[in-house]
């Protein structure tokens, strides 16, 4: 009959036994999780020995795993799962910044709410759910709300846009079709930010070429001042109808006459009124009384003068 102590000794052992099986269980879970595998057998079991003097210790979570990931002789399979995690926190703390992720936990948190906004767009996008992409953009800092705008951009670039503004939006987003055109989008290095600006751009020259002109401004500085396509297809309509007379009256009169971005910026809204062309415009009024057939660059102001 076994003493009080051999009993002790046993009901210790069985025990130990029985959480050692439950915290191998528990490990099995969240390693397959990570790693999208089953529960049972893999190099997985052989991992927990290590892990388990942890759990011996008292931790438990993903504590055992940033642990697990400091070992000298981890699994390359399971540094390799969490080496962005690792670099992207070690490249913040080279900064002096506070690690952007801080656990493991946030770095997992981060990788799931890039993968449901990706599924939540429909079959188009969910195409780009892989672990390629997902590192990818956790590489660039792009957040999951940051994906989202890109998708936004991407269905009115390919869908919402009229003919003329597709066309010109490809200039801005070189591209074969209009499948790589918003793939581009989403994965490009473009932020959602730039993209509206290019859009703007698009836009603007869309309207110059149904205005009839060639635009000597910069389309993308005009989209980031604010300059809209109907904003910018009035006054690329006012530069058409007013560019030869303008021209006309600067050999006319002698002296240099505005540039064609000059009529544009004041005819946009950007710039102002510049003294050569008020100069001319005057002269023209005071030589021909409104019939030289230059018009005012205010959009405000139709009249000849």
């Amino acid at each position: 009959m076994p003493t009080p102590r051999e009993t002790a000794d046993a009901a210790a052992a069985t025990a130990d036994a029985t959480r050692t099986q439950t915290n191998k269980q528990l490990f099995r879970l969240v390693m397959g999780g990570y790693f999208n595998l089953g529960t049972e057998g893999s190099w997985i079991d052989s991992l927990f020995d290590s892990a388990k003097k942890f759990y011996d210790q008292g931790v438990t979570g993903d504590s055992v795993t940033e642990l697990l990931l400091r070992e000298e002789n981890a699994p390359k399979q399971f540094t390799d799962r969490f080496s962005l995690y690792l670099s992207k926190d070690k490249e913040d703390v080279a900064k002096g910044l506070v690690p952007r992720f801080g656990s493991i936990a946030s770095f997992l948190a981060t990788e799931t709410a890039i993968s449901n906004k990706l599924m939540s767009y429909g079959t188009k996008f969910s195409s780009l759910n892989t672990k390629e992409n997902v590192n990818k953009f956790i590489t660039g800092d792009v957040a999951a709300d940051e994906v989202g705008r890109r998708i936004d951009n991407a269905y009115y670039a390919v869908q919402t846009a009229d003919q003329a503004l597709k066309d010109m939006i490809k200039v801005q987003f070189p591209s074969l079709n209009d499948d790589d055109l918003a793939l581009s989008l989403v994965t490009g290095s473009t932020d959602s930010i730039e993209q509206q600006i290019k859009f703007g751009a698009a836009g603007i020259a869309a309207s110059a070429k149904l205005a009839g002109i060639t635009v000597a401004s910069d389309i993308q500085q005009l989209s980031r001042q604010g300059v809209t396509r109907e904003g910018a297809l009035k006054g690329f309509q006012q530069v058409s109808r007013e560019r030869t007379g303008i021209q006309q009256a600067s050999r006319m009169f002698g002296g240099q006459g505005p540039t064609q971005a000059e009529l544009e910026a004041e005819a946009v809204g950007t710039g102002t009124e510049t003294s050569s062309a008020k100069r001319l415009r005057s002269q023209s009024r005071a030589e021909f009384g409104g019939q030289s057939g230059i018009r005012t660059g205010s959009l405000g102001r139709k009249k000849q003068v």
